[in-house]
């Protein structure tokens, strides 16, 4: 994302500017790899997909125990300034949304082969196409060499709630709003090839929910296959993606000569 020009357009208040500067760089498809491996939680997954919804998990439930974490207080430079530790701890609580759940998605081709790997029990799941059919919920992860320390956010982060009760000039303080938000969209840069873009969404529980795509700005495009899908779990497959208006499923295939995988209708 072009960061440095969406959080200038931000601070300026130029709000319609800025978020035309985030949709431009999220694109028009975007996948989802889903897991199977036999378990209960499969007949749960092929419920939510028959139903057209993607699952929000919150986030102590996923692979990144550095989720909403990115950004932390610097602690020391806080201490040095006069703030005691509980008032530390308060400003540290605007960093902490435990109560919004996260569904990624990528915007890698359908045949990365470490996506498969990863994400769906060495090919024995499935992946989701999406058409993205609105972008205002969808937000493109950073990538970050190290956690972001912040201080002098605080600071102008209170004058600017001061201002707005003031004066009724909101501008600066949704702008420092934003940021704290951003700690959502922050991951380590070793997570980079992931290309994930993601949807947060408040929960209604502690463990997560699932939300209608087309509530999310999404359309469902086609379903696929893993190669080492099982055979029943293929029929599942195909029968809900004919239930949804998208013809057969997809299988996938090692290719004859390449690093890729094919694609085919399954019959």
């Amino acid at each position: 994302m072009k960061i440095d020009e969406y959080l200038q357009l931000l601070f300026e208040g130029k709000m319609c500017e800025a978020k035309a500067v985030r949709f431009s760089t999220i694109p028009d498809r975007l996948v989802k790899f889903i897991w199977l491996d036999g378990s209960e939680s499969d007949h749960k997954k092929f419920l939510s997909l028959g139903r057209n919804e993607i699952w929000f998990a919150q986030k102590d439930y996923l692979n990144d125990p550095y989720e909403y974490k990115g950004m932390l207080l610097d602690r020391n430079k806080l201490l040095n300034a006069g703030y005691s530790n509980d008032i530390i701890d308060y400003y540290q609580q605007l960093f902490d949304f435990s109560d919004y759940g996260i569904t990624c998605l990528s915007a890698n081709s359908i045949d990365y082969l470490p996506m498969w790997a990863y994400y769906t029990n060495n090919h024995k799941g499935f992946c989701v196409e999406y058409n993205v059919i609105k972008k205002d919920c969808i937000h493109e992860v950073l990538y970050e060499p190290e956690r972001i320390k912040v201080a002098s956010l605080i600071f102008q982060s209170r004058e600017a709630i001061k201002k707005a009760i003031t004066s009724g000039h909101r501008e600066q303080a949704e702008f420092y709003s934003t940021i704290f938000l951003q700690n959502l969209f922050i991951k380590a840069k070793s997570w980079e090839h992931e290309k994930e873009y993601r949807i947060v969404y408040p929960l209604d529980n502690s463990i997560g929910m699932n939300v209608s795509v087309s509530d999310l700005g999404l359309r469902t495009s086609r379903i696929i296959a893993g190669i080492n899908c099982s055979e029943n779990n293929i029929i599942k497959l195909n029968d809900i993606s004919n239930e949804l208006g998208l013809g057969n499923v997809y299988k996938s295939r090692i290719h004859s000569e390449k690093y890729t995988l094919d694609y085919i209708r399954w019959h």
